[in-house]
């Protein structure tokens, strides 16, 4: 998956844990996690807020969790509500 050129790698060979994180992203690795437990809705969004984190961090937002929580959920189901097939993020590549 790309983010702004640079290609980040995704990882879906972790659990979802009982602290409910789903995922995470490493920037200076470029490198992303997400639960491959989840269910394929679960893991387009949770997708979508890891890159929302990457671009926080690259473009220096200062944005705070809540805000990409309230943004992952948006764009998520704007995208999904408007038929646009986000399972493309799922293959790797």
């Amino acid at each position: 998956m790309k983010i702004f050129g640079y290609t980040f790698s995704l990882d879906t060979s972790k659990s979802f844990t009982d602290d409910g994180v789903g995922g995470d992203v490493h920037v200076s690795r470029q490198k992303m996690r997400v639960a491959g437990d989840l269910a394929p809705e679960q893991i387009e969004s949770t997708i979508i807020h890891e890159t929302l984190e990457a671009i926080n961090d690259m473009m220096k937002l200062g944005l705070v969790e809540q805000q990409i929580c309230i943004l992952e959920v948006g764009i998520w189901g704007a995208l999904h509500d408007n038929g646009v097939d986000l399972s493309p993020l799922l293959k790797k590549k």
